[in-house]
């Protein structure tokens, strides 16, 4: 039997403080076993958003299935269409009547879609000590919880993963090199205010992957059998571009007399150098309960001359079905 400290925390909706104070109760170990957790995930969205100065997205319709366990090799897939991407930068675009010269993409493309697969193949493997909070109960605005000492099982892995789709790709204000379709030889320049055009992408990602396991059960004395089963996974790809492709263009110029745009077909011209290297860390932390999050940050291959940063959140409904093979 092991005497611990049992934390209380007293929230409040009205004051922007917390309270907190202490007292000691017992716990017994129960069960230790997180080298046997495996969960085998389909996670369906919640909420998702993505932000990058090419194409932000308010709602992402994002769905994953995933296998993270004891198994020497984890893996999954996922399927992201972007319903609400266009948001920002802001263009002309969505304006039914624009007096503004303005660049479109040839083909009026849908959301952005991908489809991302991957496999992690583990090397090592060690057991760790690490310290967990558990909720213990919650009684009006104040909820108890106490911290477990137990062991996360820690594997470190390399993963390969491919990824391919469309989007949407903003080019407010950049130099744009063109090529007029009776004049596929001789190019030109344009810029303008509002510019986008649509990417086309295949790639590989090589990386690393650090997956670590917790997975236990205590008797608390006074709150009964409580437990934690949880996988967390971080990931850094380094990430190549097989296909990098871009949109020709239409090209639209404001007639002065009739005040109304006028579009001409050009093709988007090799002299637009690409990027094909990126870089990618992502965090996904899933459980044996209902839900399960990510998020995580990049550089991905676009044009050289554009910042393809991009940061990513997501909040999904998490259906394990491994689940009865939990605690």
């Amino acid at each position: 039997m092991k005497k611990i400290l049992l934390s209380c925390i007293l929230l409040s909706t009205t004051f922007s403080f917390s309270q907190k104070d202490e007292e000691v109760v017992f716990m017994k170990n129960l069960v230790e076993k997180p080298k046997e957790l495996s969960i085998l995930s389909l996670e369906l969205p919640i909420w998702h958003l993505t932000g990058s100065p090419v194409n932000t997205s308010l709602y992402d319709l994002k769905a994953s299935l995933t296998y993270a366990g004891s198994g020497k090799i984890n893996g999954g897939a996922s399927f992201n269409w972007k319903i609400g991407d266009r948001i920002m930068p802001d263009t002309y675009e969505r304006i039914d009547y624009v007096n503004h010269s303005y660049v479109i993409s040839k083909f009026n493309s849908a959301r952005a879609q991908s489809l991302d697969v991957w496999a992690t193949y583990f090397i090592k493997e060690s057991l760790e000590p690490t310290t967990q909070t558990i909720r213990l109960k919650r009684v009006g605005n104040t909820i108890y919880v106490t911290n477990v000492d137990t062991k996360e099982y820690k594997r470190t892995g390399v993963t390969l993963g491919y990824n391919q789709g469309f989007t949407w790709y903003n080019v407010n204000n950049l130099d744009l090199s063109v090529a007029s379709i009776a004049t596929p030889d001789v190019t030109e320049t344009v810029n303008m205010n509002s510019m986008s055009t649509t990417r086309v992408f295949k790639e590989i990602k090589a990386g690393v992957t650090i997956t670590k396991a917790v997975n236990f059960k205590v008797d608390v004395d006074g709150y009964g059998e409580k437990k934690g089963s949880h996988i967390t996974m971080n990931t850094f790809s380094a990430i190549f571009a097989v296909q990098n492709d871009f949109e020709d263009l239409l090209v639209g110029q404001i007639n002065t007399e009739s005040n109304e745009v006028e579009f001409s077909e050009y093709l988007f011209s090799d002299d637009n150098k690409r990027l094909p290297i990126g870089f990618e860390w992502r965090h996904k932390s899933l459980t044996k309960g209902w839900f399960s999050y990510e998020y995580g940050v990049g550089y991905y291959p676009g044009l050289l001359k554009k910042i393809n940063l991009g940061v990513h959140f997501g909040a999904s409904v998490n259906i394990d079905f491994l689940r009865k093979k939990g605690l």
